[in-house]
C-alpha cells in the first residue's frame, strides 16, 4: 500500500470525497461524490473503493489514464451521528497502488420539533404566546369583551419554532348557542376542519409562521357577562402547544 499519489511504475490513482451539505439536522439525507481518477499512463483495473462509516463502496471495472469515474451515494443521518457525521473513502487497485480521500464532516443537530402557538387580539399588536409552550394555554390566553350586535376577530399564528420544516395539524373549540365562532385562513372558511382538528398547514420552515382568523359573535341568546373560551391547538410529531383566547359578551 502506498500514500496518495504514490507510484509503483507508471500506475497511480486518486479519490476525492465531498458532501453536498456542511450542516443537517438528524433525519436529513447527505449526498457524497465520490471521484475516484487514473493519474499514471497505464490502465487501471480491479478498482475497489471501501467506506466504513456510509454506504459509498463500489468496484469499477478499470479506469483508462488521465479519466476519473465519478459517482453519488447517499447516508440519511440518525441521532446518533449527533453532533457530527465524518465520512473517508479508500480505493485499492490489482496494480498494487492505494489512496484515500480527505475526512469530510458535516454537522448534524439534533432534531427539534416545536410548534408555537401565538394569539392576539385582532390583526395588530403584540403576540401572546411566544415562547411559552403547554397543551392548556397556560400563561398564554387573552380576555376581549364584546357588545351585543359586534364581534370580535383574533389573528391566531403557528410559529414553527423546531429547525426542520413541519406540517402542523390544527384544532380549535367550536361555536355554542350563545357564541358564533369562525375560522379562516385568508378567505377560506376553515371553520369545520378546524373544529374537527383536521386542517393542515402547508409546510413551514423553521422560523417562520401561518396564520388563522378568528371571529366571535354573540348570539341574540348571549347575555350580559356569558363568556365562551376557545382552546386554540397547533400540533406535529407528536408536540402540541395550546393558546386560549375568552369572549365575553359586555
Amino acid at each position: 500500500m502506498v500514500s496518495l499519489d504514490g507510484l509503483v511504475g507508471r500506475s497511480a490513482i486518486t479519490v476525492t470525497l465531498s458532501a453536498n451539505r456542511s450542516s443537517v439536522v438528524a433525519g436529513a439525507t447527505i449526498t457524497y461524490t465520490v471521484a475516484v481518477r487514473n493519474t499514471g499512463t497505464i490502465p487501471l483495473t480491479g478498482i475497489s473503493v471501501t467506506t466504513g462509516d456510509t454506504a459509498c463502496g463500489r468496484t469499477i471495472l478499470t479506469i483508462i489514464p488521465t479519466t476519473s469515474t465519478t459517482y453519488t451515494c447517499t447516508y440519511t443521518t440518525t441521532g446518533a451521528d449527533v453532533p457530527q457525521m465524518s465520512n473517508q473513502v479508500f480505493v485499492t487497485t490489482a496494480q498494487g497502488v492505494s489512496a484515500q480521500s480527505a475526512r469530510v464532516r458535516t454537522r448534524v443537530d439534533a432534531l427539534v420539533i416545536r410548534p408555537d402557538a401565538l394569539v392576539r387580539v385582532g390583526t395588530s399588536g403584540a403576540f401572546t404566546g411566544d415562547g411559552t409552550y403547554n397543551s392548556t394555554g397556560a400563561g398564554q390566553t387573552i380576555t376581549r369583551s364584546v357588545a351585543r350586535g359586534k364581534k370580535v376577530s383574533y389573528t391566531w399564528r403557528i410559529q414553527n419554532d423546531g429547525n426542520t420544516a413541519r406540517t402542523f395539524t390544527l384544532k380549535g373549540t367550536k361555536g355554542n348557542a350563545r357564541f358564533s365562532v369562525g375560522y379562516k385562513r385568508g378567505s377560506t372558511a376553515i371553520t369545520s376542519a378546524v373544529v374537527a382538528g383536521t386542517a393542515t398547514t402547508a409546510s413551514v420552515q423553521p422560523g417562520k409562521s401561518v396564520s388563522v382568523t378568528v371571529t366571535v359573535t354573540p348570539t341574540a341568546t348571549a347575555r350580559s357577562g356569558n363568556t365562551v373560551t376557545l382552546a386554540l391547538t397547533a400540533r406535529t410529531g407528536g408536540v402540541v402547544d395550546t393558546v386560549t383566547t375568552t369572549t365575553r359578551r359586555s
